[in-house]
């Protein structure tokens, strides 16, 4: 499991952006431990990367969220 820090630095977004992401998108991170921060798997990290790829081919996040 990954926070959203080592998220973000593997994937060079910001955590903000992720936040954003998850927010548009009805997404609904795994939360555990003390303060129940956000944690993904990597199943998570493969889809935020397909978001990503989405984002720079120009496609809304409204869009990616229709499809």
């Amino acid at each position: 499991m990954y926070s959203i820090s080592e998220v973000a630095d593997r994937l060079g977004l910001s955590a903000s952006t992720i936040r954003n992401w998850e927010n548009s998108l009805d997404m609904l991170p795994t939360r555990t431990g003390t303060g129940q921060q956000r944690v993904y798997s990597q199943e998570d990290i493969d889809v935020f990367q397909k978001i990503a790829q989405l984002r720079e081919d120009g496609l809304s996040l409204d869009v990616i969220k229709s499809s």
